[in-house]
């Protein structure tokens, strides 16, 4: 009776249907990969054949870059949370083949005591996939418990 309750279920895509039909133009699209710092050669044999036929990119699994302070050029800070080169043993467990053995369910909520049963122990908000897309997002600022909780950060420098 509290799981039905306490436990909101978010079942969306990955990919809001009304924003994927608006490409980017050309000159958009070249900024947002220089941003990225993608190359061409990444762009055409790793992402086309992913976006088109979705086969998995072949070669190395990690980053062999070398560390800022060795190099000329300025890092993005999403760079130092990628795996380096010598972290990587074992081929990644893929949970969309091995759905039987695994999920990608996310819980989002407070944890409180395990040992207090209680109906506050299951306020939880419950998505599909840990990716959160731009309509999950907006869903969750405007649900009753997160409304009053949230607030912008500008991350941009």
């Amino acid at each position: 009776q509290w799981l039905h309750q306490g436990v909101t279920y978010l079942q969306t895509e990955l990919i809001d249907p009304s924003l994927a039909e608006e490409p980017f133009d050309e000159p958009t699209l070249r900024s947002y990969h220089k941003l990225f710092q993608l190359t061409s050669e990444e762009v055409e044999q790793v992402l086309r054949p992913l976006a088109e036929t979705g086969p998995e990119a072949t070669g190395s699994m990690g980053d062999d870059t070398p560390i800022a302070v060795l190099s000329r050029n300025t890092r993005p800070l999403y760079d130092y949370f990628r795996q380096a080169f010598a972290q990587v043993t074992n081929p990644p467990i893929d949970p969309l083949r091995e759905e039987c053995a695994m999920s990608l369910s996310t819980q989002l909520g407070k944890e409180t005591n395990i040992f207090h049963a209680g109906p506050e122990t299951v306020n939880h908000v419950i998505l599909n996939s840990p990716v959160l897309s731009q309509r999950k997002l907006r869903q969750l600022v405007k649900m009753e418990q997160y409304v009053d909780r949230n607030r912008l950060i500008d991350l941009s420098y």
